[in-house]
């Protein structure tokens, strides 16, 4: 933990066990007080990544539901619904846009459609079927 975030963690060590220079501590008691650090400690985010605590995400899921409640009951727009604030704190990447994602009606139009993307990523016109 001490090469992660020396200050987060001593900043915990402070708040959760009031001890204001881990260093005089022991090795052996220092890794036993970090390790009994709760899991919303400031070290804990820093090496999960995560830019908030369990509680303030699990607040933000709720926000997240609201927002795609809200947006079926007035209209649910393709493309216009909101922004996860949840995968927003936890560094997850949305989903792709909708032009990104390709339907087809049949093999023939798929073989098609994959025929042509061949030929342009070749470059030549030759293409591979």
């Amino acid at each position: 933990m001490m090469h992660t975030g020396e200050d987060e963690l001593f900043c915990d060590l402070a708040e959760v066990y009031g001890v204001l220079d881990p260093r005089t501590l022991g090795a052996r008691r220092l890794a036993m007080l970090a390790n009994g650090l709760p899991d919303g400690a400031r070290v804990r985010r820093k090496q999960s990544g995560a830019l908030a605590g369990m509680d303030t995400v699990l607040l933000a899921c709720l926000v997240d539901m609201l927002g795609i409640l809200c947006w079926h009951l007035g209209g649910a727009k393709v493309g216009q619904q909101p922004p996860s604030l949840s995968a927003q704190l936890l560094g997850i990447q949305e989903a792709p846009d909708a032009q990104d994602v390709y339907g087809f009606d049949s093999a023939a139009d798929f073989e098609a459609a994959r025929a042509q993307i061949l030929k342009e990523a070749d470059g030549h016109g030759d293409g591979i079927s």
